[in-house]
Formats: structure tokens, C-alpha cells, sequence
């Protein structure tokens, strides 16, 4: 039963009251510049998209999950590289947003640009509320919030620099496995939304 306490003492610990909040606002910059991302479709990203989403049409729903797990994973990976998955994190949220309006422009025909802004708006506000999108957006927000807590850490240390990097290391790995979890569950969410082709 100690055992039991201890680590529901660290869990509350490591997931703080900081790092929710953090959390949170990191969820909401994320969503912000994958809906900025609407304004500006991008070919490139349309095509990359849709090649995704054909590839994974192709698989079994074991296969979606796979796919789409390590898809997010390497993306979150990078996320969890300090300051620079930050930045990155961002840029691939703008990304993908150009890519949703890409493919509603494809797809829809629609060529003014608020029209198009307005229909991939909504798009992306239901992918970004559906389980799995806040599943694996959460997971996302978690390793950005987690990342910049790491550097806030480590750079101002407010005790011995080489324990406070030690027990940063550890609390951000706990972090980063429970992102990968997020990302598991989110990846079987998805996966029936894929029709098979």
C-alpha cells in the first residue's frame, strides 16, 4: 500500500497544477495556429495528407492504429526536443491546418476564400473536439508544456543544477510515457474513421 501511495504522491507531483495550466494554454496556441494554418492552403500539404490518408485506407484497423500511432509519435518526439520542439510543434500545427483547407478546397470546390476559411474552420473544430483529436492534441499540448517546464527547470535552477537536471530528466520521461498513451488511445480512436479501401 506504500508503494501505491508513493507513486500517486509523484503522479500528483510530476502532473502539477503548473503544468496543466500550461497545459491548457498550450492546447489552445496549438489550435490557434493550425485554424491560422486555414488561411493559407497549402498544395504540398494537401498532397502529403491525402497520401497519408490513402496509405493508411489500405490497412486493417491494426494496421490504421500502427500507422497513425507512429505517425503522431514521431511527430510528438520531436515536440519533446527542448525549445526546438516548441517551435516545431507549431509549425506543424499550422501545417496541418493548411492542409485541412486544402483538401476542403479540393474536395468542396469552394473558391472564395472565406467560404473556404469559414467550411475548413468547421472541419477542424470537429476534428480538434472529436475523442481521439483531443486525445492526441492533449497528448501534444502535455510535451509542449512539458518542454517548456523542462527548460524553465533546468536553465533557473532554484537549487543544485545537476539534481534539479536529474529529477527533471525523470519527470519529463514519466510525462513523455504518458503523452505515448495518450497517443495510443488516440490512434485506436481513430482508426474506424478511416474507411478501408
Amino acid at each position: 500500500m506504500n508503494k501505491l501511495t508513493d507513486l500517486n504522491n509523484y503522479l500528483k507531483k510530476v502532473i502539477s497544477y503548473e503544468r496543466l495550466k500550461l497545459t491548457i494554454v498550450c492546447f489552445l496556441v496549438f489550435v490557434f495556429f493550425e485554424f491560422a494554418g486555414l488561411l493559407f492552403p497549402n498544395h504540398e500539404q494537401t498532397t502529403l495528407a491525402l497520401s497519408q490518408i490513402k496509405e493508411m485506407q489500405s490497412k486493417n484497423f491494426v494496421g490504421k492504429v500502427q500507422y497513425i500511432f507512429k505517425e503522431n509519435a514521431v511527430q510528438n518526439a520531436y515536440f519533446a526536443i527542448p525549445l526546438f520542439g516548441v517551435v516545431y510543434a507549431f509549425k506543424v500545427a499550422f501545417a496541418t491546418g493548411q492542409a485541412i483547407a486544402g483538401i476542403v478546397s479540393r474536395y468542396l470546390n469552394i473558391t472564395s476564400r472565406y467560404d473556404l476559411f469559414m467550411t475548413s474552420f468547421g472541419y477542424a473544430f470537429v476534428l480538434a473536439i472529436m475523442p481521439h483529436g483531443l486525445l492526441e492534441y492533449g497528448a501534444y499540448a502535455l510535451t509542449i508544456a512539458s518542454n517548456l517546464l523542462f527548460l524553465k527547470t533546468t536553465l533557473f535552477p532554484k537549487e543544485d543544477r545537476k539534481k534539479v537536471l536529474k529529477e527533471a530528466l525523470k519527470d519529463y520521461a514519466v510525462v513523455l510515457v504518458i503523452a505515448f498513451v495518450l497517443l495510443v488511445l488516440g490512434a485506436i480512436a481513430e482508426a474506424p474513421y478511416i474507411k478501408s479501401s
